[in-house]
C-alpha cells in the first residue's frame, strides 16, 4: 500500500509544478524598455511619451486579461486536486486499518503540509502579478499626466537647465532659463526662489522681494514657504527689523523644528531691541529654542559681538544654553522612558488571555502615564514610568 502523501505527489502536483513554470516564464513587465526613444527635442519627448503610453495601456491589458484567465485556471485546478485528493485520503483510509496510529497521523500532517504548501505558492504568484499591474498603473498615469500638461513639462525642462546654470555661477544664462520657465508655468516656486537669489546678487532688491514673496505664495510645502519668508526676511532686515521679526515668526510656525529660523529670529530680535534700546526676554526665548534644538549654535552666537554686548559679555547666553542643554537631556531621557514602557506594554498585551492578573492600581497607573503621555507632561513621566515599567515586567515574566 502506498502511502497517503504518495498520490499528492503523483497526482497534483506535477500539473500544478508545470503550470507554475509555465507561468513563470511568462514575461510581467512591459517589454518597451528597450525601445526606448531618445529625445532631444520636446516633440520628440511628446511623441515617445505617448509611444510609450500606448505600448504600457497595451501591456496593461494583456496582464489584466491573463491574471482573469490564470486565476480562473489556477484555482480550478486546484480544487480538482483537492477533491482528487479527499478521494484518495478516503480510499487510503479504508485500507489503513492496519497501519499503525503515529505513523497514520504522520502522513495525514504530510498531506496538509503538501496542500498548504501548494496553496501558498499559487497565492505567492497571484500576488506578484497584481503587483506588476499596479506598478504599471502607476507608470501610465505619469505619462498620462505629463501629456496632459505639455506646458508644465516644458515649464519643467527650462527650470532644470536655470537650475544648472545657477549652481555653477551663469547667473546670465540662469536667470534666462528661469523666466522662461515662468512663461509655461505661472506657479514655479523653485524659479522665483532662484531668481529672487540672482536679483538679490545684482542688487536688485525690489525684484527680489517681489520674488520671494511668489516663491513663498506659489510653495506648496511649509519647508518651501519657509525659505522663501526667511530670504524676504533677510532682505528687509536693514530697513525693517520688525518686518523681517514678523516674516520669520512665519516661517517659525511653519517649520517650528528648523533652528535656523530660531537663529535669525534672535538676531532680529537683536536688532529691533537695539532700535528701541531695550532688549526684550524675546531674545533669549530665541536662543533658549535655538539651543534646544541644537547646541552647536552657541559657537555662531557668541561669535558675533552684538550678543556678546547686550548680554553682560556672554554670562547670560551661556546660562540659557546650560538650561538649554538641561531640557535637552530632559527630553531625551523622557523620550527613552517612553520608548521602554512601550515594548514592555507592548509585551504585555501580547501574553495569552488569563496568564497575567496585574492588579487595578498598576492599570489605572498606566492610564494615568498615557494620557501624561498624551499631553507631554514631563513632571509625571519622569516620576511614574520607571516604577511602572519595573512593574510591568514583572508581571510579564509571569505565566
Amino acid at each position: 500500500m502506498l502511502p497517503l502523501g504518495c498520490f499528492v505527489l503523483y497526482r497534483g502536483y506535477p500539473k500544478l509544478t508545470s503550470r507554475r513554470k509555465e507561468m513563470s516564464t511568462q514575461r510581467v513587465g512591459p517589454d518597451i524598455w528597450g525601445n526606448w526613444p531618445q529625445w532631444t527635442a520636446e516633440g520628440d519627448v511628446i511623441h515617445g511619451l505617448r509611444t510609450m503610453h500606448q505600448a504600457v495601456d497595451a501591456r496593461l491589458c494583456e496582464i489584466r486579461a491573463d491574471l482573469r484567465h490564470n486565476r480562473i485556471e489556477i484555482y480550478s485546478e486546484v480544487c480538482s486536486d483537492i477533491d482528487s485528493s479527499r478521494d484518495d485520503l478516503r480510499a487510503s483510509m479504508e485500507q489503513a486499518v492496519a497501519m499503525p496510529l503515529a505513523e497514520l497521523v504522520s502522513e495525514i500532517r504530510q498531506l496538509a503540509q503538501l496542500l498548504g504548501c501548494s496553496l501558498s505558492l499559487i497565492n505567492a504568484k497571484l500576488d506578484a502579478i497584481n503587483w506588476s499591474m499596479s506598478k504599471l498603473v502607476g507608470l501610465n498615469e505619469q505619462i498620462l499626466d505629463v501629456l496632459r500638461n505639455p506646458l508644465i513639462n516644458t515649464a519643467r525642462q527650462h527650470t532644470k537647465q536655470g537650475l544648472l546654470w545657477f549652481y555653477q555661477n551663469e547667473l546670465e544664462l540662469s536667470e534666462a532659463q528661469l523666466v522662461k520657465s515662468l512663461e509655461y508655468d505661472s506657479t514655479n516656486h523653485l524659479a522665483y526662489f532662484h531668481l529672487g537669489h540672482i536679483y538679490m546678487s545684482q542688487s536688485k532688491f525690489d525684484q527680489a522681494v517681489r520674488n520671494f514673496e511668489l516663491s513663498t505664495k506659489s510653495a506648496r510645502k511649509p519647508e518651501d514657504k519657509a525659505n522663501g519668508l526667511s530670504c524676504w526676511a533677510k532682505i528687509v532686515s536693514p530697513q525693517d527689523p520688525n518686518q523681517a521679526t514678523r516674516l520669520i515668526a512665519q516661517a517659525i510656525k511653519l517649520c517650528p523644528g528648523g533652528a535656523i529660523y530660531w537663529f535669525e529670529a534672535a538676531v532680529y530680535a537683536l536688532a529691533v531691541g537695539l532700535s528701541i534700546g531695550n532688549v526684550g526676554d524675546y531674545l533669549f526665548y530665541c536662543l533658549r529654542r535655538l539651543f534646544e534644538l541644537d547646541l552647536n549654535y552657541l559657537v555662531v552666537v557668541l561669535g558675533r559681538t552684538e550678543f556678546i554686548q547686550c548680554s553682560n559679555g556672554g554670562t547670560k547666553i551661556v546660562e540659557v544654553y546650560k538650561s538649554a542643554k538641561r531640557q535637552r537631556q530632559r527630553q531625551q531621557e523622557v523620550h527613552k522612558l517612553i520608548a521602554q514602557y512601550e515594548s514592555v506594554k507592548e509585551d504585555y498585551n501580547n501574553k495569552p488571555s488569563g496568564t497575567l492578573n496585574a492588579p487595578d492600581h498598576i492599570i489605572a497607573q498606566s492610564v494615568l502615564l498615557r494620557a501624561a503621555i498624551n499631553s507631554g507632561d514631563y513632571e509625571t513621566i519622569l516620576t511614574m514610568a520607571p516604577s511602572l515599567i519595573a512593574r510591568l515586567r514583572l508581571y510579564c515574566c509571569r505565566r
